[in-house]
């Protein structure tokens, strides 16, 4: 279980939830503490819920047969199999049959919750699906609960850094690996399989690997493609691993080569605007407050305001809260982890990206990210 149970229970009892439930893979593993296989065992046609209760013991309900290894890994006392009996028109004999929602709906009446507020996590749920709890639990008020659900994961716990922690590590491997082989000719696609052969050297996986270089670099998230890298140009990387389900992203920028006098230029006012707000990022500080400051530093050099955000939480999810940028107004809290990342587009020319991941302290915050940033200085 990486969910702080306490917090979690507070936030639904200061909300006045009776009951939270959410089929998203990603929130699902938060209550459960499994993490393997994450994609089949979680999927969207066959869901697993997580019920989170404001005074008592969370609920998982599974498919029958992910119940025994559910039960093997995770920490929850009580995962229900989603089979009920069903009757088909025409057939008089009932008959076993997975229903997730079915299920649910039994649990909510037993915890005699049936005219409570139950909440939802509505970017989640088919319709499909919510149409049968509210058909089950008629009496029950739905409340919109994907809120709730990003709140209750924005603070990390101790297992949770940890992870995050070894998925940073693993992209520091692959940037040593990647500058290791930098070089006029190497292509891009050689360079990204480098990057993808020293993540797995970790135990982490590869969750995004983009490496594009010269023009190419001037467009944001391209793979890399069979064209080599020329003397001169630019090498613009963003790289992410997961970690037991836990995400890196963390940007890095290169010159093959010698960089000139322009590119320098560029990359030290990124550099220096990172730094400011990296600076400044600490608790009660907003994502808006940060963006300030990002736009400040780079108008300095530039006149204009290249990125409409900088940043993101990050956790189970690459994105997750609080946003950084003009529309974050959540607070930086102690235990957040936060990616900072700026860049700069030049399309049809060359691009620029730095980012880093920071764990926000009472005092500050610590910088996840150990690879180092200096080559284009």
């Amino acid at each position: 279980m990486f969910i702080d149970l306490g917090r979690a229970q507070e936030i639904l009892q200061r909300r006045k939830i009776d009951v939270a439930l959410s089929s998203r893979p990603e929130n699902v593993i938060h209550v459960s503490g499994v993490t393997d296989n994450l994609e089949f065992r979680f999927n969207k046609e066959e869901r697993t819920y997580a019920l989170i209760f404001p005074s008592e013991e969370p609920v998982l309900v599974a498919q029958w047969f992910e119940v025994p290894h559910l039960r093997n890994r995770s920490h929850i006392k009580t995962i229900v199999p989603d089979q009920v009996w069903t009757s088909f028109p025409g057939n008089s004999k009932a008959v076993l049959q997975g229903d997730a929602e079915m299920t649910v709906a039994e649990i909510i009446r037993d915890h005699h919750l049936s005219s409570g507020r139950i909440g939802i996590d509505e970017r989640a749920i088919p319709l499909a699906a919510f149409q049968k709890l509210r058909k089950n639990i008629p009496r029950a008020t739905f409340v919109r609960a994907t809120s709730i659900f990003e709140e209750i994961r924005a603070i990390k716990t101790d297992a949770e850094i940890s992870h995050i922690e070894k998925a940073a590590e693993a992209v520091d491997k692959a940037y040593a690996t990647l500058q290791a082989n930098l070089q006029k000719g190497v292509t891009e696609r050689e360079l990204t399989s480098k990057v993808r052969d020293a993540i797995l050297t970790t135990g982490s996986d590869v969750v995004f690997n983009f490496v594009s270089s010269g023009p190419r670099a001037g467009i944001d998230h391209v793979t890399g493609e069979n064209i080599p890298v020329d003397e001169g140009e630019i090498v613009k990387c963003d790289i992410g691993a997961r970690h037991e389900g836990y995400c890196s992203d963390v940007g890095r920028t290169f010159a093959c080569g010698h960089a000139s006098r322009d590119q320098k230029r560029i990359y030290q006012r990124i550099l220096e605007t990172e730094e400011r707000v990296l600076s400044n990022a600490k608790p009660g500080v907003t994502g808006a407050d940060l963006f300030s400051i990002y736009e400040e530093g780079m108008r300095e050099g530039y006149g204009d305001v290249p990125w409409h955000m900088i940043g993101h939480g990050i956790g189970l999810e690459i994105h997750e809260v609080p946003d950084i940028g003009p529309s974050g107004h959540v607070a930086l809290l102690p235990g957040m982890v936060v990616c900072v990342e700026i860049g700069y587009l030049e399309p049809g020319r060359q691009g620029y990206h730095l980012e880093d991941m920071i764990l926000v302290t009472e005092e500050g915050c610590r910088i996840l990210t150990s690879f180092p940033k200096n080559f284009l200085i």
